[in-house]
């Protein structure tokens, strides 16, 4: 098998279709065709199902997409380490966290140490960024309340407590802090299933035996935000993640402790990625000098 036969398979695959994976690698379409007919041909398989300008991806194809993510990804750091050999560092590192906030001044710290290293960032739940860490798609990922995963290398980053927050215009606005008991019956705006915030929150309020009504079920931190703005129901939240408004009043939970914690993790097999391993460093050495 040709690496370049792989390369195209792996852009095809990624990119849904011939038209976009030729445009993002601003390569000829028919070449990315050819190379995909011979793989096929070759082997005597069926790598994608072609769909007008789109391809869906045969259970073989999903197999060796697998593979061809993290041979592709490896290449790419082979790469990185040859060109960045005589102290120039350059690249492009992708970045996935739960929380905003978290990443923000770890970037800032490795964009002033590192300018010429492109990075981008997607924020989304723990459950989708694990995913998208293991599939190659981001090459570190700020995970709450991470498990123990042999698959995976992390550090410890911080821990963040959980508050509810409410209109201006309820009961409770003039109250800095409530009994998590208190929450007993009350309407609550939710986030996603796969919100780590969410899965704290729960369970603190199951092992007080306290039930809630669940109001909205949200996809993301934002839309509890402005549904809790307009009146509608209670949020809950990271403290350090609370965005101030007008109309909204924080509000802590005295005697119950519900918080998670924040690891950064990348794949153990990745851990010494020279881009990877440049990050952690400037993390570390942010953490210890608190900024």
């Amino acid at each position: 098998m040709k690496y370049s036969e792989l390369e195209a398979f792996h852009a095809v695959a990624s990119a849904g279709g011939f038209t976009r994976a030729a445009k993002a690698r601003n390569v000829a379409q028919p070449s990315l065709s050819r190379h995909i007919r011979n793989l096929e041909e070759r082997y005597a398989v069926e790598l994608l199902y072609r769909r007008g300008n789109s391809v869906i991806l045969s259970p073989l194809g999903e197999r060796l997409l697998a593979i061809a993510s993290g041979v592709v990804v490896q290449v790419d750091e082979a790469e990185q380490l040859l060109r960045n050999a005589k102290g120039a560092k350059e690249g492009h590192l992708r970045i996935g966290t739960v929380e905003s906030h978290e990443l923000t001044r770890y970037a800032a710290a490795f964009n002033r140490a590192y300018p010429e290293i492109e990075l981008s960032v997607v924020i989304a739940n723990s459950r989708d960024l694990l995913r998208e860490l293991v599939e190659f798609r981001i090459d570190i990922a700020f995970l709450a309340q991470a498990e123990a995963d042999a698959r995976l290398w992390t550090l410890p980053v911080g821990r963040h407590p959980v508050i509810v927050f409410v209109n201006r215009h309820h009961a409770w606005a003039d109250r800095d802090r409530i009994r998590i008991a208190e929450l007993e019956g009350q309407e609550v705006v939710m986030r996603e299933s796969g919100s780590m915030t969410r899965h704290v929150f729960e369970r603190a309020l199951a092992q007080r035996g306290v039930r809630i009504r669940k109001l909205l079920e949200m996809g993301s931190r934002d839309m509890v935000w402005w549904t809790v703005a307009h009146g509608a129901g209670i949020g809950f939240v990271s403290r350090r993640e609370f965005i101030h408004h007008p109309d909204l009043v924080p509000i802590e939970i005295a005697d119950a402790d519900i918080h998670y914690d924040i690891d950064a993790a990348c794949l153990a097999s990745r851990r010494n990625a020279p881009l990877i391993r440049l990050f952690f460093s400037i993390l570390a050495e942010a953490m210890a000098t608190g900024g």
